[in-house]
């Protein structure tokens, strides 16, 4: 009598940000890095609908994803790093194993020692898949608004600071209004800024710094 034995994968499917990961290759991996065959270490199903997050100031970052299709996902960990390698987990939700859409929270209070997070979606019997990483940058608290100093600037140099990491556009215009330079900034909340050698023919420059919500403009004595 001949004996049959059919096994099933089920595929861990990651859908974040419009773009679908198979996570069954890693479920694969982790099932030998445990030494178990695939039948006893199956490899778990969830939808992961997104993962995003809000900062609330330099220090507090609120996280929220969603699932669906969840089946046998013990808990869901929020992990931080600061290196994008090793990551420490700061926050567990348990799953709730719904067909349905569900969100879940979870709030970051330390976030200046880390800036790259994720999700560990853990099965009931242990196995590990990850989300996409996502990268976080604040901004210091002391920086509430757009300075320039030091003002005269010299050596052509200046350096600016904003209350967003997201990108700021710098315009440098004669006083007759003709544009000297420009250039786009990003990832950062303090920039070292350095104006072409042209530019020091110039005694008296506007600089014009345009973030995402708002514009403003410095009449800077040029030594």
């Amino acid at each position: 009598m001949m004996q049959f034995i059919f096994k099933t994968t089920i595929l861990l499917v990651l859908i974040t940000a419009g773009v679908q990961m198979d996570a069954g290759a890693a479920g694969r991996q982790q099932n030998q890095n445990t030494g178990l065959p695939d039948d006893q270490n199956p490899v778990f199903s969830l939808t992961l609908v997104s993962f995003d997050y809000s900062l609330e100031n330099a220090n507090f970052i609120d996280f929220k994803w969603v699932t669906n299709k969840e089946v046998d996902v013990e808990q869901m960990q929020l992990q931080g790093s600061a290196d994008g390698k090793t990551f420490n987990v700061l926050s567990i939700e348990v799953a709730t194993n719904t067909g349905l859409n569900h969100s879940y929270m979870a709030s970051v209070s330390n976030s200046a020692q880390y800036n790259y997070y994720r999700l560990a979606i853990v099965n009931e019997n242990g196995t590990t898949d990850y989300s996409q990483v996502l990268h976080v940058t604040t901004v210091p608290s002391a920086v509430q608004d757009i300075n320039i100093f030091p003002n005269p600037i010299t050596n052509l140099t200046f350096t600016l600071e904003v209350p967003t990491t997201q990108q700021v556009t710098v315009n440098v215009y004669s006083m007759k209004g003709r544009l000297l330079y420009s250039v786009n900034l990003q990832d950062q909340s303090r920039y070292l800024v350095r104006l072409p050698a042209y530019a020091a023919s110039e005694n008296y420059l506007a600089i014009q710094v345009i973030d995402h919500e708002k514009s403003k403009t410095f009449n800077v004595l040029n030594k």
